[in-house]
């Protein structure tokens, strides 16, 4: 009796500590190009950033900082789908992506890596170079009502993204060393 009860601990917690790993599997670069290519966010020509002061619609407004403790600079960088506002927010250690919605004001997500995105699916990876932080790439899901994370996926491996693409349930990465990869979503 003992013996199953910890048989059956054990397959609890294997599945518990490993169900997540990453299954970042090589591809060719030919594989790669049979993905679609990635949406590209389109720029509205009326907003514009002046004197460090970046107003996003009627109710945002980013200050930059160019204090040495809280650095900070804004840069209005396109919407998705015209649904969506994208803001890069570039720190000391890295940036971050704040998205808004338009339709329904104030409403932000923050993610720690450029939004990747294809029909209602975006991707994104962590690209902070703080080093203790775990590498993921976050699943997220467009709705009518805003965004939604569907999971985060950890990387054993620690690669830089050059080029992305989109296939099937699978995001398909070139990395800055010239290797391919997928990862199922």
């Amino acid at each position: 009796m003992k013996n199953i009860i910890l048989s059956t601990a054990l397959l609890i917690i294997s599945n518990f500590c490993f169900a997540d790993i990453d299954t970042l599997i090589s591809i060719s670069k030919t594989e790669f190009e049979k993905g679609s290519i990635e949406g590209k966010l389109k720029k509205d020509s009326n907003i514009i950033k002046k004197k460090g002061v970046l107003k996003i619609g009627y109710c945002k407004t980013f200050i930059d900082n160019s204090d040495d403790e809280n650095f900070c600079e804004f840069d209005y960088i396109g919407n998705i789908n015209n649904s969506f506002r994208v803001v890069k927010k570039t720190l000391y250690n890295g940036e971050e992506y704040i998205i808004l919605t338009k339709n329904n004001p104030c409403k932000t997500y923050t993610f720690k890596g450029y939004p990747h995105i294809c029909d209602s699916i975006i991707i994104n990876f962590d690209e902070s170079v703080t080093t203790d932080r775990k590498k993921i790439i976050e699943v997220w899901r467009i709705t009518s009502i805003g965004i939604s994370k569907i999971k985060n996926i950890p990387l054993s491996k620690n690669i830089q993204t050059n080029n992305i693409r989109f296939l099937n349930n699978f995001v398909l990465i070139k990395d800055n060393k010239g290797r391919y990869w997928k990862q199922k979503y």
